[in-house]
């Protein structure tokens, strides 16, 4: 017992030591004390740029997300070595890299194009290879039972990777083959045309053969997107509007930059219209900006107050990174060892409840920088920094007092559970900018749980 107790007087020691590196935290800690002027302040700050924030670690947490995921034109427009794509800023901030800051000034600055890396990486499925679907008819005397086969499989097995085995048993078929079976499932009424077909033709595989079948039943087939996606511009511009009854979303996607083509916010959703912008990398007034992300978050914040008040039960880890102490090998924090178990417990004993852990915002301020509104994620990071300040992590609670080890997991739990109620509270509170219409202009966002992870 004697020396759980000197390990964590240890852990608590270096605490401390980093958390009085946090200037801005202890600047509007101490102006909430002293002034009524806080928020004249923070409006002040939020007329900042990006590269003019005092940014933490947690915030470099958030630009380090962003950074993953930028096109190679950004690094080559500005001059910057892509060798520091998967280098923490933290830790380059750390040994004072000059890195930091012309990355921040450059994200700033814009004018790059080039499409936003897959945000999933662990997820993708490489293109196959010439070599992969140019088999030589080794499955030409099978492909009755391939096709009965996969119409069995689509009619109601459950299976977890159902999808999975599908593409496999279609990528592993001749050429020939694949072509036979496109035609088969869009022009056999029995056969289900899934949006795994849709998925294959678009991502994995395709051959201008199948153009006149899929222009013969793409309507009755919902497979519009693949027509977006591989037949000629001047194709979908002319169909544009039948094509947008089954594909909205795709057509404005390919669209959006077409003179007079005008797009209708009330048939997408929120993000939907904010990947739009940032494909095309469209800029966008700040006004309209902030109202994409703030509504979004505010949305989200006020959906977790109506819980609270009615006093429901809430599992923060159901919205956030959040997790008990005793669980931390289940959720192990960006950029931490989950064989580091000092570093696990220092992170949980300062943690502190942040906007970048509301879903979808990581995704949301990477767009923004697509489309030039790095303002908008400056203001972000501001009104981030006030709340948090706001609110005292587990040790910071028990600064002055004596720690019983065994009572650490419930204080812990009881601190979060405080923590994200009084956050979510002053959010609303202190919104950076008022309620705009422009929620009601979308279509519901469906319950989505993409995070900054």
């Amino acid at each position: 017992m004697e020396q759980d107790s000197q390990q964590f007087d240890d852990i608590a020691a270096k605490l401390k030591s980093e958390l009085s590196l946090q200037t801005d935290e202890e600047f509007y800690r101490s102006a909430l004390k002293e002034s009524n002027d806080i928020y004249e302040h923070l409006q002040k700050e939020y007329k900042k740029g990006l590269d003019e924030i005092e940014l933490t670690e947690h915030d470099l947490d958030l630009l380090d997300f962003i950074k993953e995921r930028l096109p190679d034109s950004f690094w080559t427009l500005n001059d910057l070595s892509e060798r520091y794509v998967y280098t923490s800023l933290v830790s380059l901030q750390k040994h004072t890299h000059p890195f930091v800051d012309d990355f921040v000034k450059a994200l700033r600055k814009g004018g790059w194009e080039g499409e936003e890396k897959d945000p999933f990486p662990e997820f993708e499925i490489e293109e196959p290879s010439v070599e992969y679907n140019d088999k030589k008819g080794e499955d030409d005397r099978d492909i009755d039972s391939v096709i009965r086969t996969i119409e069995v499989l689509q009619k109601g097995i459950s299976l977890v990777n159902i999808e999975d085995i599908l593409l496999e048993l279609f990528l592993n078929q001749s050429h020939q083959n694949q072509i036979k079976i496109i035609r088969y499932v869009l022009s056999n009424d029995m056969t289900e045309y899934t949006p795994m077909w849709n998925r294959i033709l678009s991502e994995f595989w395709w051959d201008d053969e199948v153009k006149p079948d899929l222009e013969k039943w793409w309507s009755i087939k919902e497979a519009a997107h693949v027509v977006v996606k591989r037949f000629p511009y001047d194709y979908v511009l002319e169909h544009r509007f039948e094509l947008g009854q089954h594909a909205y979303s795709s057509v404005c996607d390919l669209l959006a930059r077409e003179k007079g083509f005008y797009i209708d916010k009330s048939r997408l959703k929120r993000f939907e219209y904010l990947q739009i912008l940032a494909n095309n990398h469209i800029h966008i007034d700040d006004e309209e900006a902030d109202s994409l992300l703030f509504d979004h978050i505010m949305i989200w914040l006020c959906e977790m107050q109506r819980k609270v008040n009615e006093e429901e039960s809430v599992d923060w880890r159901e919205y956030s990174r959040v997790t008990p102490w005793r669980e931390y090998s289940k959720v192990i924090p960006r950029g931490i060892d989950y064989l580091d178990r000092q570093s696990i417990l220092l992170y949980w004993f300062s943690y502190k409840p942040s906007l970048y852990e509301v879903p979808w915002v990581g995704r949301y301020a990477t767009n923004l920088c697509f489309t030039g509104n790095t303002n908008t994620v400056a203001k972000l990071i501001v009104w981030n920094q006030f709340l948090r300040s706001n609110l005292q992590s587990y040790l910071e609670e028990n600064e002055e007092g004596t720690i019983k080890l065994e009572r650490v997991a419930e204080e812990l739990d009881d601190n979060i559970d405080r923590n994200w109620r009084r956050f979510i509270e002053l959010a609303i509170e202190t919104c950076p900018v008022e309620k705009a219409t422009i929620e009601d202009w979308f279509m519901p966002d469906e319950d989505d749980e993409l995070q900054l992870e």
